[in-house]
Formats: C-alpha cells, structure tokens, sequence
C-alpha cells in the first residue's frame, strides 16, 4: 500500500494511529514511526478530540463503512472513506481511513457545470432572438404594407391588416410574458374548482384567432373535489397547453378532462416528464386533469425535453409553454405526464395531491 497515493491510516477504536503508508508520511513531512502511537486527530489536525463530520468516527460507532469529505485550509479537497476491522466476535479492532485528493476532479467537474450551464444560457438567447426577430419581421411587413392597402384597397383591407398587426403584438407580447413567467417564484393558494378553471380558460381561449377552427371537448367529474392552487398560475398552465396543442394540430379539437384518482389503484403508469414532478411519485387519492388532442404527435427521443426552456418544436410562444406548465405543477408538488407519439396525438396530464398532502403545499415557494 505504500506505493498508492491515497492517504491509508489504520487506527484502533481509542483513534490511535497504528500504522500509516508512504503518502501519509510524505503528506504530513513526518516520518511514519513519529505518526505511529498518536491520536489522529491530534497528529493530523493538531486537535484534543476527534473532528467533526469524520467518518471513522461513523464507523466507530455503528461498526460499518461510512464516508465523507473536508477541506485542508489552505489545501486540497479530501475525499475520505472508512472501513471496520472487525474480530471473530464482530466486535471493532480497528479502522482502515483512505483520503483521496479530489481538488482537481472536482475543479473539472465545476468547470464542465459552468461550461454546460453557459451553453444552455447561449442556447436560449439565440432561439428568444430568434423568435423576437420572427415577431418583429412579421409586424415590419404588416406595417409596411399598410398605406398600400388603405390607398389601394379601402378601409376594410386595412382594418383586416391592423387586426392581423394587433394579433402579432399580442403574440410578442405572450412571448415576454413565458419568459416572465419562467422566473416567478410566489404562488398564492386558495380553495380553487378545477372545473370552474377549465370552463373559464376555455371561455377566454375561444374568441383568439388561433383556436378558430379548434372545437373545445369536456368530461368534467361532477364531484371533482377543490384543490388547494394557485388559480392564476393554473389557468396560465392550461391556456399554454391549448395553445401548444393548436399550433401542432392547425385544426381538430381538444379534449379536457377532470377525475379523482386513488393512488393506489392506478390502473397504469405513464411516463412522466424526467424532474417534472415531485423526488417521488405521488401517494395517495390526488386530482388529475387532462388535455388531449389528435395532433402529430411527439418523437420518444424529445419527450424528455419538452419541459425545457426552450424547446421551439411546440408552442407559439417559442417553447415556453410546457416549460411554464412544469413550473406550475412543480410548485403545486404534482406531477407532469406526458404520453404521445408520432402521429398518435398527444395527452398531457396533470396531477395535484388531495388529502393530508395538501398541507404541504404553502411550504413550496421554489
């Protein structure tokens, strides 16, 4: 072992140094039969009693491997592991503590984080400007166009452009607001109806020139119980997945519908969007709302990216549209699931907990 380069020590459970390799010795400048016969803690960290966090203090009082890590001040990051010796009785002899150098490894794992985290950054600000300036383009030539068709064509064509010229500010203007809404961290819950939110976000979707040739389809549980939610946030959630699902359709109808569900009788797992949810799947009775549409359809290799900022294959508003749904549902600790395929449609479900449950959801601010 002395030929390795990690830090090996072996001490008995009193945390007497019993033997030490070369790279201790060459680590601490002491010869190993000075270091032999101390305390650790004293002849490493010039203590009067074991360091804090230490694993070998773990395996000293449970008898089994732990690990752990410290900083040396002014010195490398140290990965440390420790493992029992244990006698025929399986009682503690002794403890075998490695210490790695992990400076570097981690540096290099920090770097590769920046690295990434700046790509996903350049990534978003090309594809926003990318939309913006398609926003802009469209705007320029409606503009343009304007004074021709007032000379040309009448008050009529030109009220026809300005409509078309207000729905393209009004786009901008949704654009802005996902990326807005990609920040907020306040919800404000309150005993909220999901029905009443889908009925009043399909009133509000109707008249908008997108949804014209969209018929709005309901199955609504009579007996849907109210939820705790953020009303505001959850008819902003619906509206982005009407929206996704018109642009991908063109044409067709969209179907909602509202049930209770037990959770220990699901009748089958869906996929759910990787991180979309909570660390766990939800337990227990929880509320499920669905929109389904017969569009095109998602490729299995983008489901996982859907909820991403941005993802420009759905949504008029760049993509920000499932990624705000994710936000929303996150917040509310539900659970996002997505289930298409290519040219099968697709249904996204949205799922908030009921019961003793609820009372965690004031707890959520993130």
């Amino acid at each position: 072992m002395d030929a390795l380069p990690d830090l090996i020590t072996v001490q008995d459970p009193e945390f007497t140094i019993r033997w030490v390799n070369a790279a201790v010795a060459g680590a601490t400048g002491a010869a190993p039969e000075a270091l032999v016969g101390q305390k650790c803690y004293r002849a490493y960290q010039q203590r009067d009693d074991p360091c804090d966090g230490c694993p070998a203090v773990e395996t000293h009082r449970t008898g089994r491997a732990a690990a752990g890590g410290r900083t040396v001040p002014g010195g490398p990051r140290l990965a440390q592991e420790s493992t029992p010796i244990l006698d025929a009785q399986g009682r503690l002899v002794a403890t075998i503590q490695v210490a790695r150098d992990v400076t570097e490894r981690e540096a290099v794992s920090r770097r590769l984080i920046e690295r990434e985290r700046f790509a996903a950054l350049g990534e978003m600000a090309a594809a926003v400007g990318h939309e913006l300036n398609n926003f802009l383009c469209a705007i320029s030539i409606r503009a343009g166009l304007l004074p021709e068709k007032l000379e040309r064509l009448g008050l009529e064509a030109a009220r026809d452009l300005s409509d078309e010229l207000v729905e393209a500010v009004q786009r901008v203007a949704y654009f802005t607001r996902g990326l807005i809404d990609m920040g907020k961290r306040e919800v404000h819950f309150e005993v909220a109806s999901l029905n009443e939110l889908v009925e009043q976000t399909i009133a509000f979707a109707k008249p908008q020139n997108l949804f014209d040739r969209v018929e709005f389809e309901t199955a609504l549980d009579p007996n849907l119980p109210t939820v705790l939610a953020d009303s505001t946030q959850v008819q902003q959630a619906l509206l982005n997945l009407y929206m996704n699902a018109a642009e991908a359709m063109g044409a067709g109808w969209i179907r909602t519908t509202t049930r209770v569900q037990d959770g220990e009788a699901e009748p089958e797992p869906s996929p759910r969007v990787p991180g979309a949810g909570l660390p766990y799947a939800l337990t227990g009775d929880f509320v499920e709302l669905a929109v389904t549409d017969p569009g095109p359809g998602v490729p299995s290799d983008v489901l996982d990216r859907l909820y991403r900022p941005p993802h420009l294959a759905m949504g008029p508003d760049g993509g920000f549209g499932l990624a705000t749904v994710y936000r929303v549902v996150r917040s509310h600790r539900g659970e996002l699931r997505v289930e298409s395929a290519p040219g099968q449609g697709t249904t996204v479900r949205i799922r908030l907990p009921l019961g003793d449950r609820v009372v965690l959801l004031e707890a959520v601010r993130d």
